[in-house]
């Protein structure tokens, strides 16, 4: 799993992108992943969800930026995946930590590209002080320009995750 995680980073995530004024997806991926920044985990599906929570807990950031959370596709629905990704985002924010889900069948899409590596479940484990300052130094670029066009959640506030997620509740449900 991890490596095919890997290799999606690889092909979308850290190449340029027009849909992303020129820069990759995730301008700092490739960096990250180079520098052993990235605490990649393959979750299988005998573990129980109850050991997510210890990865929110021992968040190291002197070690990683960010800790990927690999599941396999068939580990829970769209709609579980959503609701687990909310409870556990409570238990993250208080420990400073932003918590984003990918989901197979929770397809994004940026302009032409469709963000989701749509194989596996993935939770992402950031500082969240560091993404909202990552954020706003793309803000004065032209990372978000298509973004901002064509953005269902927000087009003032494209990374703004609570309206992401407001979109998701109603399709999702509490």
């Amino acid at each position: 799993m991890i490596s095919k995680v890997i290799k999606w980073m690889e092909v979308f995530v850290e190449k340029p992108n027009k849909d992303f004024g020129g820069l990759p997806a995730c301008p700092f991926a490739k960096e990250a992943r180079k520098k052993n920044k990235i605490n990649f985990v393959e979750f299988k599906n005998d573990r129980p969800d109850l050991e997510i929570e210890d990865y929110i807990y021992n968040m190291n950031f002197n070690k990683h930026d960010v800790t990927v959370i690999i599941f396999e596709k068939d580990r829970w629905t769209a709609k579980e995946t959503f609701k687990i990704a909310r409870k556990l985002e409570d238990i993250a924010k208080k420990n400073g930590i932003l918590l984003g889900e990918d989901h197979p069948n929770m397809i994004e899409t940026v302009g032409n590209s469709m963000i989701n590596n749509g194989e596996y479940i993935i939770f992402f484990l950031q500082n969240l002080k560091q993404v909202e300052e990552a954020a706003e130094k793309l803000r004065k670029t032209s990372y978000y320009d298509i973004w901002k066009k064509n953005n269902p959640y927000n087009i003032n506030n494209p990374d703004n995750y609570n309206e992401r997620h407001n979109q998701y509740k109603l399709k999702y449900g509490n």
